[in-house]
């Protein structure tokens, strides 16, 4: 998809036609949405966009530092920019967004604003056609697709064997599974800043809160008192659950399902007995996985009563020789910038026979993006089959298979490598339902 979607661009682009690239001509012309196509409430094309983005800027750094000419999506268009590349500016590290000027700055000499958001060095695109050409069919036969660290994704028509097999039997035949993503209470004041509300009763979105409420539930009584008329927000959702909910939509449209999706809140009892679901976030953000009765070794732990940012853990409570027993995020000691993440997979049974509860979630929101990376690459789909054919006293169990990954940040945004450092499969405890 990623590749499709980068011809497209580019090529179009190229033609002097970036002007034409909207977000729902791009959504129906280069990634097959139907002509009833709404970019409102389908997020597909930012989320490939903002893929997209990553993959070429992690290509310039490492298999194309040495390419001639640089393609990027300058941030706020969907038109590309071609760029001769300045001498030595990939060895010495910088990224693609580095060596373009700002959009907002005067034109740099030599450089002419042809289009809104589109740099045309003056006849460049006309002297290094065949270049520009031979870039765009380069990358999009994949030169920077699979991450070397990292495993590879899930996309369009590439579905392998592991992958099929293990998100298959997750079906089960279910036409219609449902992914329940994290939409966490705020409350906003009437600047826009928000606060965290962790729990409590919460009225609707737009909602005026009470005083009491505020002060007795919010995280951050003090402020709350400070901060004047409050309303309650929770239309905001983290970027890694985006971007699982789209990979795994497009996971099972190629299995011939077609996923229904809800905030987590709105998934009700009936749903777990009739449909197998899929939780994104961890414990601290959604509300459903918080309330499922606990089952597995591994599992999120609050560091205390009111900090969640970056200071949660997941917990092992039965390591095995060479794992740990806490795993928490990791940021750079000087900037603080965050460095690693860890994620949870946990598939387990579901509340009647047949149906399964998948948990995908993360200390932050890149865990969340990490764990649905691994659980539908190839290497961890492989992974999760192999825990899940455990027997006892010579009889097949059904377990619970988990898996703690480790998700290397780059900037404290962009995954580049997920791998599991743990992986159990132990009893389902029925009286826990």
């Amino acid at each position: 998809m990623l590749r499709r979607l980068l011809e497209y661009i580019g090529t179009r682009s190229a033609d002097g036609r970036a002007e034409d690239l909207k977000e729902y001509t791009i959504g129906v012309e280069a990634l097959d949405r139907a002509a009833d196509f709404d970019p409102k409430t389908d997020t597909l094309v930012r989320v490939h966009i903002h893929r997209l983005r990553e993959k070429l800027s992690r290509y310039y750094l490492d298999e194309g530092r040495e390419d001639d000419v640089l393609i990027t999506i300058p941030r706020g268009h969907y038109g590309a920019v071609f760029l001769k590349a300045p001498s030595g500016a990939a060895q010495e590290g910088a990224t693609v967004e580095e060596t373009i000027p700002p959009m907002d700055d005067p034109t740099p000499p030599e450089l002419t604003v042809s289009q809104p958001g589109f740099l045309r060095r003056s006849g460049f695109l006309r002297r290094s056609w065949l270049a520009i050409t031979l870039a765009i069919a380069g990358l999009a036969a994949g030169v920077f697709i699979g991450l070397r660290a990292a495993p590879k994704n899930t996309g369009e028509n590439d579905l392998t064997p592991a992958v099929a097999s293990l998100w298959s039997s997750f079906l089960n035949g279910d036409k219609q599974p449902i992914i329940g993503y994290p939409d966490a209470v705020f409350l906003i004041d009437e600047t826009n800043d928000l606060l965290r509300y962790p729990s409590g009763a919460a009225g609707q979105r737009g909602s005026k809160v009470e005083s009491h409420l505020a002060e007795s539930f919010a995280s951050n009584p003090e402020l709350v008192r400070r901060a004047g008329p409050l309303y309650y927000e929770d239309g905001y959702t983290g970027t890694g659950e985006i971007e699982s909910a789209a990979t795994l939509t497009s996971l099972f449209r190629q299995l011939g399902a077609h996923a229904e999706i809800k905030r987590s809140r709105d998934i009700t009892i009936e749903d777990l007995q009739n449909h197998n679901v899929v939780l994104l976030g961890s414990s601290f953000q959604n509300k459903a996985v918080d309330e499922l009765p606990r089952q597995g070794d591994f599992r999120f732990v609050k560091a205390g009563p009111r900090h969640e940012l970056w200071d949660g853990e997941l917990e092992n409570s039965k390591p095995a020789q060479g794992e740990g027993r806490i795993y928490r995020t990791e940021r750079d000691p000087v900037s603080g910038v965050l460095r690693v993440d860890y994620g949870l997979v946990s598939f387990q049974p579901g509340l009647s026979a047949g149906r399964h509860i998948v948990i995908l979630g993360g200390l932050d929101t890149t865990g969340t993006a990490g764990a649905t990376k691994f659980a539908t690459s190839e290497e961890g789909a492989a992974l999760l089959q192999q825990a899940g054919k455990t027997t006892k006293n010579g009889k097949q169990t059904a377990p619970v298979i988990q898996a703690i990954v480790r998700c290397m940040l780059k900037d404290g945004n962009s995954i580049y490598g997920v791998r599991a450092i743990a992986s159990h499969a132990s009893e389902w405890h029925e009286t826990n339902q």
